[in-house]
């Protein structure tokens, strides 16, 4: 045997080695990062062996004297380049993009170290950079003060927020119309990220609409809603604003929720639906509203067995599973198509199932949609699934579907979003933009497409695509 070297300091250990091997005391283990203390072999001539494996799998004689436990053979005291075993692997690999979300002029991107990079317009602080700035930013670029543990982010017309374990954190514009917006706290405007000042302890899931927000809370799966409430949109059985989260009444059990311009749906756990907000487009669900057209409490919605809902700027989607039939279902303004039913039905009032066989395998959806030119609306959605490659339908004036130059100006009918692998790990819509993360050969990208304008493609430039193109830093390469 030979005493503890320089190698096994550097690898964290300062056990002996005997023929290239590092040994370990069990009552006591002392191993490298991802190894563990094996007993070793009846001998007795060493307590425990440091190994990789389980120890059932592998005792500690199994490599033999030929194993170089990660040392150069026979030369136990300098360690090799990189420490061939593992011992010295280097930097932790780089964190991987895993969820993005589109807003109104911007785009955030979750990684899977918590942390969140924005890019697009800073008008309104949206991009947590400390200040607000009139000149936009065309590639990532790291969120203030949060270093990690996000587990989601979410994007509204001028605002971010980010769930975490314990709390939720937002910034950007806070105020719309004379009322509160998104933010969840008192102030106008933040261009850092402040705490929401929720009444749970536990938020489970964040939605943000155009200027509102809803997180459902706690193991009783509560829903609190923020924010604008000029169309009944937080469920609260009000019109009036708030800027502190507020609980939905008689609403629990909450298995997910969505939030759209003037409107908010959530699921149950029981399969039921409902809806609340603004009907006048259809966007509810609930078929001719009469009037008025505005709810303030939740609504039931004629479905059974929703299982995932989406809300966009004036339409919401719907998937339903009972076990042996899956079906997608859309309603709403229909101005485009973005229903997935003929552009001359508008509104369509009550869900609708695709005319294609194609809603039996979408397994996740994205709407989006805003207003331009005194103020006539333009919806779109994108869905994909496991054996569905990702497909877009709706408005693509600017190029929000994906289907290149020869694309029409909007259909109804899910056409293939160009250059995406069938592997889809995320995807968001925005006003007029979408992005998406996808992946082939372990190695994944972060695309967007549509409108470029204040450069929320995140592409170094403020060119719009009609087509996806790589976000800088996220080509997979």
């Amino acid at each position: 045997m030979r005493g503890a070297c320089a190698a096994l300091l550097l690898a964290g250990c300062t056990a002996t080695v005997p023929d290239g091997q590092i040994v370990c005391s069990v009552a006591s283990p002392e191993c490298p990062e991802g190894f563990v203390c094996c007993p070793a072999a009846a001998s007795g001539a060493y307590d425990g062996v440091c190994t990789t494996q389980a120890c059932g799998d592998a005792g500690p004689g199994d490599a033999g004297p030929s194993a170089d436990a990660g040392f150069d053979a026979g030369v136990v005291d300098v360690p090799d380049a990189g420490f061939d075993a593992g011992f010295d692997a280097g930097p932790p690999p780089p964190p991987v993009p895993e969820e993005v979300a589109a807003g109104g002029s911007h785009t955030c991107l979750r990684l899977s170290d918590g942390r969140i990079l924005c890019w697009g317009s800073n008008a309104s602080g949206q991009l947590g950079q400390g200040t607000e700035s009139t000149a936009p930013r065309t590639t990532p670029i790291a969120v203030m003060g949060i270093d990690g543990g996000a587990l989601e982010v979410e994007a509204s017309a001028e605002a971010t927020c980010a769930r975490f374990a314990d709390r939720i954190r937002c910034w950007g514009s806070n105020a719309v119309a004379f009322s509160v917006g998104p933010i969840g706290s008192d102030v106008e405007r933040s261009p850092i990220p402040l705490d929401v000042e929720l009444a749970g302890t536990t938020p489970v899931q964040l939605v943000m609409g155009q200027y509102h927000a809803c997180a459902i809370m706690d193991a009783a799966r509560t829903l609190e809603c923020w924010g604008h409430n000029g169309d009944g949109q937080l469920g609260v059985g009000t019109r009036r604003s708030e800027a502190i989260p507020v609980a939905v009444p008689m609403l629990a059990g909450v298995a997910d929720v969505c939030a759209g311009a003037q409107h908010t749906c959530a699921a149950l756990a029981d399969g039921t639906l409902y809806c609340w907000g603004n009907a006048d487009k259809g966007q509810l669900g609930i078929g001719e509203p009469g009037t008025p057209t505005v709810r303030t409490s939740p609504t039931l919605v004629p479905l059974a067995d929703v299982v995932d809902v989406e809300c966009g700027y004036f339409h919401t989607c719907a998937i339903t599973d009972d076990g042996t039939t899956r079906q997608t279902w859309c309603w709403g303004e229909n101005r485009s198509g973005e229903t997935a039913q003929d552009e001359l039905t508008n509104p369509v009032l009550e869900p609708t199932a695709f005319l294609d066989a194609s809603g039996a395998s979408v397994e996740r959806i994205a709407i989006g949609g805003g207003t331009q030119f005194f103020s006539v609306t333009y919806g779109f959605t994108l869905v994909t699934g496991p054996t569905l490659p990702l497909r877009g339908f709706g408005n693509n004036s600017s190029g929000q579907l994906g289907l290149g130059g020869v694309g029409p100006t909007m259909t109804s009918t899910p056409m293939p979003v160009l250059e995406v692998e069938p592997a889809i790990l995320d995807v968001s819509a925005g006003a007029f933009h979408a992005c998406a993360i996808d992946e082939a050969a372990g190695v994944r990208r972060v695309l967007c497409w549509g409108d470029g304008g204040n450069g929320r493609l995140g592409n170094a430039a403020e060119r719009s695509s009609d087509r996806p193109v790589a976000v800088f830093g996220y080509d997979g390469t």
